[in-house]
């Protein structure tokens, strides 16, 4: 990073004096005729290796990640503490998330939550905590020299937030604007409602709030939950920035010197396969655009085959405008406004989602959905070309170094590969597995993921613009809007 800091300087020197030359009339000079991507000489392949992350447990039982970069004097903070929305309590969905917006929207049984938000602003510091299905989050971005006191404000807010009625109230009445208004745009109802569809509404990764769920949440709710599962022995911890690993050490153990050890329950163990059947859902909404989504149950995370499913995900979907789906659906035929597809390993550890996804017009909605299952038909059948595999691997490998551009996603990468229980060697093996990959692999994984028989299509949509019967399609189901009511039963 200092050799790209010296080299930015460097260029903006040498611009700066050139501007500063007399300039010399001459004849202009002819530009260089550019040369196609495929006669250009082969470039050296991509090396990377990702700096060492100091690691290490503390007597409390916090798993500390420390990556030193004293570029700037800024210290940043990413915590993940496992649980989440999962482990809600049963009849109880939204208290996990409750609980973390009204930790940072509260204030702490020593800090109110006036004095904490102008106390940050004084520090120009950030502090936020969050809720996601597998883990509650928290960040603090803050200036070295006022790292101790970010560091014991992040600590209290965790330990010993005060959980005010007025703030629970407050959280209470923006979550009813927000289920009220989710119906607005047809991309996120098919969004939401594709995972219900695909996991089944018990699952955790599929549920929603509902009006009458976000009533029932109290304030002892939010103080069990918190006693709980905010402990020290299931929270990871990565610093990055100026600050050395002993520095980092010394001030956790310190701030977090009060936060007690507890046996946390065991987590939940999600209903599997309660999703719908293959077939085809149709929402009726009245606008212009389809919003479409087809897919099924795919990959489980650490699946050996993530590797080739990468690679055949790159092939398909996941390059907007390169992929067969966007070549097919958006450049060939014009069909999409947005078209991608992708395989994830997750969200649900123990079953992924295969997705593809379109928005096109009403009138176009029969006829994109049957370009859509051509081209993954044609994934188990029309063979991969020496140029389709080596642009998906090198577009990968690139990615995946990117996403290790800054100390605090170094860091914070490691400490995700830790808490999803990744190999240690995961990082240092990912590119030379994906170069791995051959055009027969891409095949195989195509036909055991991409089954068109096992497809569940969602369309989000005016039926009355529609250029055809959804049910010539297949097995057509009728579903609700997403009522806030909370009756979400087909028809």
């Amino acid at each position: 990073m200092v050799r790209i800091h010296h080299l930015v300087a460097t260029l903006a020197f040498t611009v700066f004096m050139s501007s500063c030359l007399p300039v010399r009339r001459t004849e202009p000079t002819p530009r260089p005729v550019a040369l196609h991507p495929d006669d250009l000489p082969p470039f050296d392949s991509l090396k990377f290796t990702p700096p060492p992350v100091f690691r290490t447990t503390l007597p409390n039982g916090i798993t500390l990640f420390v990556l030193t970069d004293n570029e700037q004097p800024i210290v940043n903070v990413d915590i993940l503490i496992r649980g989440g929305s999962q482990c809600d309590p049963a009849g109880k969905p939204g208290v996990a998330s409750f609980t973390a917006g009204v930790m940072r929207r509260g204030g702490t049984l020593h800090l109110s939550a006036d004095a904490l938000d102008d106390t940050l602003d004084y520090l120009a510091a950030h502090l936020n905590v969050g809720m996601d299905v597998d883990c509650a989050s928290a960040n603090l971005n803050v200036l070295r020299k006022d790292f101790d006191s970010g560091l014991a404000m992040l600590a209290d807010v965790l330990i010993s937030p005060a959980f005010p009625e007025n703030k629970i109230v407050e959280l209470q009445r923006l979550t009813k604007e927000s289920i009220r208004r989710r119906n607005d745009d047809p991309y996120e109802i098919g969004r939401r409602r594709f995972r219900q569809i695909v996991y089944g509404q018990g699952n955790p990764w599929a549920r929603q709030l509902e009006l009458e769920d976000v009533d029932r949440i109290t304030r002892e709710d939010l103080v069990a939950f918190h006693r709980t599962w905010f402990r020290p022995n299931v929270t990871y911890m990565a610093i990055s920035g100026d600050i050395t690993p002993e520095e980092a050490v010394a001030k956790v153990s310190r701030a977090f010197a009060g936060w007690a050890v507890a046996e946390v329950p065991p987590l939940p163990s999600p209903e599997q396969n309660h999703g719908m059947p293959p077939g085809v859902y149709h929402i009726q909404k009245a606008v212009n655009q389809s919003a479409i989504r087809m897919g099924s149950t795919g990959l489980r995370r650490h699946d050996p085959d993530q590797y080739a499913v990468a690679v055949m995900n790159q092939i398909f979907g996941a390059g907007t405008f390169t992929s067969r789906l966007g070549q097919e659906v958006r450049s060939n035929r014009g069909l999409a406004y947005y078209v991608f597809g992708i395989v994830l390993d997750s969200p649900d550890p123990d079953q992924g989602m295969f997705l593809a996804a379109v928005g096109t017009r009403a009138d176009k909605t029969s006829e994109t959905i049957s370009v859509m299952r051509s081209v993954i038909d044609s994934m188990s059948i029309k063979p991969v070309t020496d140029d389709e595999i080596s642009a998906a691997k090198e577009t990968i490998i690139n990615s995946f170094v990117f996403s290790y551009a800054s100390p605090e996603r170094i860091a914070g990468q490691e400490m995700r590969l830790v808490f999803d229980g990744y190999p240690e060697d995961y990082l240092t093996s990912y590119i030379p597995r994906i170069r791995s990959v051959t055009k027969d692999d891409v095949v195989r994984v195509a036909r055991k993921y991409l089954r068109s028989d096992q497809l569940r299509v969602l369309v989000v949509g005016d039926s009355t613009r529609f250029d055809g019967d959804l049910g010539a399609l297949g097995p057509l189901t009728s579903l609700p809007p997403d009522d806030p009511s909370g009756d979400q039963a087909p028809r």
